[in-house]
């Protein structure tokens, strides 16, 4: 820290112009305080001017824009409070009322509406013209089409294409639904769904190069042939190995026991390796979720509702499917909870267990709220209602002195007290226990 005198000021100083380049600086502080004549001549205050009309027109037509005027010249705000109408003169409005010639007359200098946005004067036309006049504005500036916008025509054209809805884009569904959904369902409904044959999937099988092809394209058949005629397919379409490594059935079977769920390794080549050649033993490994029936839903229940309780009975599976589709035969199996209904001679019973109100609210809270809303001159006399003490200071005094010479720390005070303490008398508390001060950080050791 140095000791500022007015010469070191005033030598600190000579090195600036304005005073807002020293503002904050100790030197312009200790010559503000002590000596503000010096700093005067000095650094001379800025000299508050008075504009005239003239002054501020020519201040004004130094700038394009209402806004490098605002930001840049003090004079906006002594134009705007003395001058209201001038302004306008020199820089256009902000909100300009527009009527549809002008507005016109701007719209024909611009190609497209994205340029008129560009600019916030033909912004402001353009919004006039959209509100007001919209068949002037599509004569003028007529829309262009956006990308991934569909006509009517484009778009029936388009659906003849598709076999399946998974291949359609959604923007074509969503178009589709909303402007020709007639058409849309009856393109998909005349298609239904053929059972597949071992005569259906010769046919088929020709069209397709691969297996890869032939699945990618006929995912049901695919499925129906490995289930069915596995030695068929593999003829007239045998098994690529390029993707799938040289596994064998032991090989295979120890890379699985690394896994615990089925979708962990579906998309890995062990599982396309088994699927293919071993699906039985993928089957024991890792069985397939099951569908649940009426009887086999009701058996899983009856059985499982002796050993497991409520709570987990509820979360299976078995329960949502009958809860769903048979509630009535659920009602038989696991009955729904009936709410008990407290009586006055019952409540006061279970009260007696328990020391405290908390405890009976905590662990039977029902009968506790029974007793509270229609009896409650019974709950007071069982657990009565602690009374507020009124303190005074030398009830206050009395307690403290009995613990003053106990206490080592404000934090081993009985909490009822320190609150007292701490909002009504805190004198007290600073005369009977001090608070600690860390020595290190005292003013004579850092100093």
């Amino acid at each position: 820290m140095t000791a500022w005198t007015l010469k070191k000021a005033t030598k600190e100083l000579s090195k600036y112009s304005k005073r807002s380049e020293c503002k904050n600086k100790a030197s312009y502080i200790f010559l503000k305080k002590n000596y503000p004549k010096e700093l005067d001549i000095l650094l001379p205050p800025r000299k508050k001017s008075k504009w005239s009309l003239k002054e501020l027109r020519k201040e004004a037509s130094k700038y394009s824009t209402r806004t490098d005027f605002r930001n840049s010249s003090g004079g906006y705000n002594t134009l705007l409070r003395n001058y209201p109408g001038e302004i306008d003169k020199l820089f256009t409005p902000v909100r300009k009322k527009w009527t549809l010639k002008e507005a016109k007359k701007l719209a024909g200098k611009y190609k497209t509406r994205e340029d008129m946005k560009k600019e916030s004067l033909a912004n402001s036309c353009l919004n006039f013209l959209r509100k007001n006049h919209e068949d002037v504005l599509d004569k003028i500036l007529p829309r262009t089409k956006r990308r991934g916008a569909w006509t009517i025509g484009e778009a029936k054209k388009e659906l003849k294409k598709y076999k399946n809805r998974k291949d359609m884009d959604k923007k074509l569904v969503s178009f589709l639904i909303e402007n020709c959904p007639e058409q849309y369902y009856s393109h998909f409904d005349s298609k239904k769904r053929e059972k597949w044959t071992l005569a259906n999937f010769k046919n088929v099988a020709k069209e397709c190069a691969n297996r890869k092809e032939f699945r990618e394209k006929y995912g049901g058949g695919y499925c129906y042939m490995i289930k069915h005629h596995s030695e068929e397919l593999d003829r007239a379409l045998p098994l690529d190995i390029t993707f799938i490594k040289d596994w064998t059935l032991k090989s295979a079977l120890l890379e699985i026991k690394k896994y615990s769920e089925r979708e962990e390794f579906r998309n890995k080549s062990v599982y396309r390796f088994l699927e293919e050649k071993y699906p039985k033993e993928l089957e024991r490994y890792f069985p397939k979720r099951k569908k649940w029936t009426k009887k086999s839903a009701i058996s899983f229940l009856k059985k499982e509702s002796k050993f497991l309780s409520r709570n987990k009975i509820t979360s299976s599976n078995a329960y949502n499917f009958l809860r769903k589709k048979y509630p009535e035969e659920l009602m038989k199996i696991v009955p729904p909870l009936k709410k008990y209904k407290w009586t006055k001679e019952e409540a006061i019973v279970e009260a007696k267990k328990y020391d405290s109100r908390t405890d009976f609210s905590k662990n039977v809270g029902a009968a506790c709220a029974y007793l509270r809303s229609n009896y409650p001159e019974e709950l007071n006399r069982l657990f009565p209602m602690r009374k507020k003490i009124k303190w005074t200071r030398e009830e206050v005094l009395k307690e403290a002195k009995k613990i003053a010479s106990s206490v080592q720390d404000r934090n081993d005070i009985p909490r009822k007290l320190y609150s007292v303490l701490l909002r009504l008398f805190p004198d007290i508390l600073d005369d009977l226990f001090p608070k600690r001060v860390n020595r290190k950080y005292l003013k004579e050791n850092l100093f």
